[in-house]
């Protein structure tokens, strides 16, 4: 059984909200939901953060709600004994739901200005849902509506979270777009807003994904000039009918162009993918190299065959500590460099080259990075070298550079290796 902790706190030298009506709502929701066996709703009216912290201890909750003020920085509203108000900024909400990552795993701050807050618990709970502006009472429990009924009927957070925008919006609130829900780190990220976008950008996807090869290449940035490279990744991949797409974030990338992540969905199967795309009037066109990670040269083939030439590249990029083949800590960083389905390499860039700096400020974070880079094999294909950062995104401005069809060495007759 799920328990769903619910915290209201207006404190009384704060305006009035209409937290029973908040309270009052979940609860009925719960009672009307086919599956409310599974759910056990705890509330806790007048809260004041020693209450959160007991209720974290006593009731180990898989959701936590908190309806009342919100001050953006100055943090959350709670009452203090006498019932005024005592502030929790962001910093101190995350050390708290640190200790209960474990059991905690989404956060609602229904509350003005909350976002700031959800920034920091989001570092450590997989699912932190705020509000980015004012929002009033009306929109407040209409979100709360439903994204509880979704919630009660097993709909994932992210999917519960457009429901409860929804909520909103169909009710004819102009508040649709305040909620906010961020995705811990650790678990990609994302930061997500309600809007018209979503669901165009949803269908034009699914639209894509259920085309032929033809409309699918003529939907690409690069149009038929794709058509071979689509049609020699593709050859091997059996037709399939895809039924749903969810959006779970979109985010602004090089020139222009929205990097979306998505579910899709064929029968009962499902997987995530990002894909690059770049407004065209009214509709979108889809950088292909970018949404498919391709590469010149497989992986796989790289590594047998060794290619001399300098080649761009698309990997999943993060600092390392390995060092191997005459490659020094005191000359060189050390980059593991992922494939995004064939395995990894190793991959150096001198200190003294003009791009690692910039490329090094980039991974400083200790996270991975979808990026661009020429790669050099000089002592081997496994350890190579990084000569250049191409792209801060796997969209590359200039897709027609001849860096990008390397010759390869002719595979030897006599199993000897290439010269």
């Amino acid at each position: 059984m799920q328990t769903v902790l619910v915290l209201a706190s207006s404190p009384t030298d704060q305006g009035p909200l209409r937290l029973q009506k908040e309270e009052k709502v979940i609860r009925n929701s719960l009672n009307s939901a086919v599956n409310r066996e599974q759910f056990r709703l705890v509330t806790n009216p007048a809260a004041t953060v020693d209450d959160l912290r007991q209720s974290l201890l006593n009731h180990t909750p898989t959701v936590v709600h908190f309806s009342g003020h919100g001050g953006g920085k100055t943090g959350l509203c709670f009452e203090d004994e006498q019932g005024f108000t005592h502030p929790v900024n962001g910093d101190r909400l995350a050390k708290l739901f640190h200790l209960v990552q474990e059991d905690v795993k989404c956060v609602v701050l229904n509350a003005c200005f909350s976002e700031e807050q959800a920034r920091a618990v989001s570092q450590h709970i997989d699912f932190v849902i705020g509000m980015k502006d004012e929002i009033g009472d009306p929109a407040a429990i209409k979100f709360a509506q439903g994204f509880y009924e979704a919630i009660w009927a097993g709909q994932s957070f992210e999917k519960a979270f457009k429901f409860g925008c929804s909520a909103i919006d169909t009710a004819n609130i102009p508040e649709e777009n305040v909620p906010v829900i961020l995705k811990s780190p650790r678990l990609g990220g994302l930061r997500l807003t309600y809007s018209e976008e979503t669901q165009t950008i949803e269908n034009w996807i699914l639209q894509y994904l259920n085309s032929g090869d033809d409309d699918r290449a003529r939907m690409t940035t690069l149009g038929n000039d794709n058509k071979k490279k689509i049609d020699a990744t593709r050859k091997h991949t059996p037709p399939r009918k895809w039924s749903s797409v969810s959006v779970l974030s979109i985010a602004e990338d090089v020139d222009g162009f929205k990097a979306v992540q998505a579910i899709i969905r064929s029968g009962l199967e499902s997987g995530e993918q990002i894909f690059y795309l770049k407004p065209a009037g009214d509709s979108y066109l889809l950088d292909w190299e970018a949404t498919a990670c391709w590469w010149p040269v497989p992986l796989k083939t790289f590594k047998a065959l060794w290619p001399k030439q300098p080649m761009r590249v698309r990997v999943l990029a993060e600092l390392s500590d390995y060092f191997n083949c005459g490659h020094e800590p005191r000359e060189f960083y050390s980059i593991r460099m992922y494939h995004l389905y064939d395995g990894y390499i190793h991959g150096y860039i001198g200190k003294r080259n003009p791009h690692c700096g910039r490329l090094v400020r980039l991974l400083y974070d200790g996270y991975q990075h979808r990026i661009a880079l020429e790669i050099v094999a000089v002592k081997d294909p496994s350890h190579v070298q990084i000569t250049e950062l191409v792209s801060e995104s796997w969209v590359v401005p200039d897709e027609g550079d001849s860096r990008e069809t390397p010759a390869l060495p002719a595979p030897p007759r006599n199993g000897a290796a290439p010269a």
